[in-house]
């Protein structure tokens, strides 16, 4: 898809009908949208967004609440209105005509000295087809091809400030992360199918009694209950993790103020304390990824331990059968059937259906091919044999090993940092000492923030801890019902039943893990190229990985873990990367709006994008909207041969236009 046509009628600054149209040329090419600031720069992505979904950026909705254009307010007598619309036109790729005209309009009217909405926004999608259109326009039919051309949940990755990436998608906080790639893996449909027959499966044995005291009636009660308890604690995890993303996103700044006072003490104080606090997150990592390994290590060869002696009487009999000629002989089921083909043996005994005296040999031969291809049996015994040998050998040596490995690494990562936070306690002492009024109350609340993290962490974990246990308890209740169920009548019919849908939510279960893994390893690789595409220094760095548990590392030539301590300009690439990688991996074929792209980045930083932009998002129509501070005549230069047109926003009072370059 790439759009055609924009026009924006009274949206917020855009006074009267303003319109910009591309040209097929630009589907996959740069525009270039410059305006300086307060112009109307983040509304015109967020005109786009309300034209969608009939909402607009979080911060342009706080800053005004209601979006008519003043001057053209100004102009209207009083109970007199006029249109607020936003209309675009998309194409289908390598089409001139539009296939979709997307409209949202709604009526304004002067009410003493402000406009109010006449009624709510209307939406209404105009769909062209071998130049036959049809009008969406009912409340259903209009949303739903939306849908289909670009899902609400994902649209955050096709239309974006490029200042704002930290807030909203900060790799260091795993749950941005996790959240970010469930919403492009699209698992909707697959949760509401879950939920839909989690309630199913309750209500199947949940006909009314007649005893009030009915043991299943109180279980399917204290079910009710659980849930209930579950979707608290996950409100109060969901609100502790946007305090956690608030708490970081307040210490980032500490630390950036902090960093520019001009004592250099101070400065050098700070940066030691950064370093030493990322190393300290980056250990912590690694000893939670050394648990994981312990406990993978625990529960794989637990199995076998528990079965060693099992398994050793097994070998014993193997190698017995082997001794006294037991074990089948090596011939290949084809010489078996050659033989009953030609009906005679090899010792030339007959082997004629006919013959009564040869039913027996047939017979043994038959039973013989049942049994598959003997001499392939031989092989996997043989082998089998050996692997039993090696692993009962190996067994003790290899769980102490690794054992002792992981917690020889694990306490020397811990004892390290034992060895930071002692520093990283000298140093608060020593800013504590320090007599500037600003840098004092900066420096408290830090402290207090940076505290707060480690217990609204524990707070989350103890939250998960008890989510599922609630969940176990549910299984368990669930079970217990089952058996009182037994006795009566029609049970074995609701019982097939349950257990159908039982069998239906594992495999939904399964179905989901795996898609939710393949989107991850696809974002991950997808990040990386970006990123390489992106960087002008990529011969640095090694890899970028997102774990199972949604934990981000990226690491240079040399191992290093960078994630905790890169460059704001390597920053905002790799938030640039991922979030274009999520909008690749969502499958949905829309234009890209980034507002502010080059934010966090520095003169030389932005020069050096500039030479590699052209190799970022190729294939798409892409639109910048940049300050002119951004869009420098050397970045200008740079970008030229990738960029299709170049316009302007050009602000008068209240009144802002789309103007061509020149």
């Amino acid at each position: 898809m790439w759009i055609s046509e924009i026009r924006l009628k009274n949206f917020r600054p855009f006074y009267k009908e303003n319109k910009i149209t591309f040209q097929k040329e630009s589907q996959n090419k740069f525009t270039i949208i410059e305006a300086k600031s307060d112009t109307g720069k983040t509304t015109f992505v967020s005109a786009i967004s309300w034209c969608l979904y009939g909402t607009e950026f979080e911060e342009v909705n706080e800053k005004y609440l209601n979006p008519f254009n003043l001057a053209r307010k100004d102009e209207l007598g009083d109970d007199d209105g006029d249109e607020m619309s936003v209309e675009i036109s998309l194409n289908e790729e390598g089409k001139d005509v539009p296939s979709y005209i997307i409209k949202r309009k709604v009526r304004c009217i002067r009410k003493g000295n402000k406009a109010r909405f006449d009624g709510d926004s209307y939406l209404t999608i105009e769909e062209w087809e071998n130049n036959n259109s049809r009008l969406l326009e009912s409340e259903y039919e209009a949303p739903r091809m939306l849908n289909s051309l670009l899902p609400k949940d994902i649209h955050p990755f096709f239309l974006f400030e490029g200042e704002k990436l930290e807030k909203y998608f900060s790799l260091s906080n795993k749950e941005n992360v996790k959240h970010a790639i469930e919403k492009t893996s699209q698992l909707k449909q697959i949760k509401n199918a879950i939920e839909h027959l989690e309630v199913v499966r309750d209500k199947i044995f949940s006909e009314k009694k007649t005893d009030k005291g009915d043991d299943y009636e109180r279980n399917l009660k204290f079910i009710e209950e659980d849930k209930e308890r579950i979707k608290e604690m996950e409100g109060r995890k969901g609100r502790l993790t946007s305090q956690l993303s608030q708490a970081e996103k307040r210490i980032r700044e500490i630390d950036e103020k902090l960093s520019k006072v001009n004592i250099p003490l101070i400065k050098e104080f700070v940066e030691k304390r950064k370093e030493l606090e990322d190393k300290n997150d980056s250990l912590n990592k690694d000893m939670e990824s050394l648990k994981s390994e312990m406990v993978d290590s625990l529960l794989s060869n637990a199995p076998i331990s528990i079965c060693w002696k099992p398994i050793r009487y097994l070998l014993k009999d193997i190698e017995k059968a082997k001794k006294n000629d037991q074990l089948p002989p090596k011939i290949r089921n084809i010489y078996l059937r050659e033989l009953l083909d030609k009906k005679i043996c090899i010792c030339r005994r007959s082997l004629e259906p006919k013959d009564k005296k040869a039913s027996e040999s047939i017979n043994q031969i038959k039973k013989m091919l049942q049994q598959g291809d003997l001499s392939e049996m031989e092989e996997r015994l043989t082998e089998g044999r050996f692997k039993i040998k090696d692993l009962l050998q190996n067994l003790p040596k290899k769980i102490i090993e690794e054992r002792n490995e992981n917690i020889k690494d694990y306490n020397s990562k811990e004892n390290e940092i034992k060895k930071n936070t002692a520093e990283i306690e000298s140093i608060k002492g020593e800013l504590e000492n320090i007599s500037e009024g600003d840098i004092l109350t900066m420096e408290g609340e830090r402290k207090t923030l940076y505290d707060s993290l480690k217990n609204q962490n524990q707070s989350i974990a103890r939250l998960d801890s008890a989510i599922n246990l609630k969940k176990i308890e549910i299984m368990r209740i669930r079970k217990q019902n089952d058996q009182l169920e037994k006795k009566k009548a029609g049970y074995e019919q609701k019982k097939k039943i349950a257990d159908f849908i039982e069998r239906s939510l594992g495999h939904l279960d399964i179905i989901e893990k795996i898609i939710v893994g393949e989107v991850r390893k696809k974002v991950e690789k997808k990040t990386f190229d970006l990123f390489l595409n992106l960087h002008w220094d990529k011969k640095n760095y090694s890899q970028f990985t997102i774990d199972k548990s949604y934990e981000t590392s990226l690491k240079d030539k040399n191992e290093n873990e960078l994630i905790y301590n890169i460059a704001s300009g390597t920053k905002q690439v790799l938030l640039l990367s991922f979030i274009s990688a999520l909008a690749d991996i969502s499958g949905f074929k829309f234009p890209i709006f980034i507002d502010t792209p080059l934010a966090n980045t520095d003169n030389e930083q932005r020069e050096n994008i500039a030479k590699n932009l052209p190799n970022y998002l190729k294939d798409n129509q892409v639109i910048l909207l940049m300050k002119d501070q951004e869009y420098t005549s050397k970045f200008r230069e740079l970008i030229k041969k990738s960029v299709w047109n170049e316009f302007r926003l050009v602000k008068r009072g209240n009144k802002t236009e789309i103007c061509k370059w020149n």
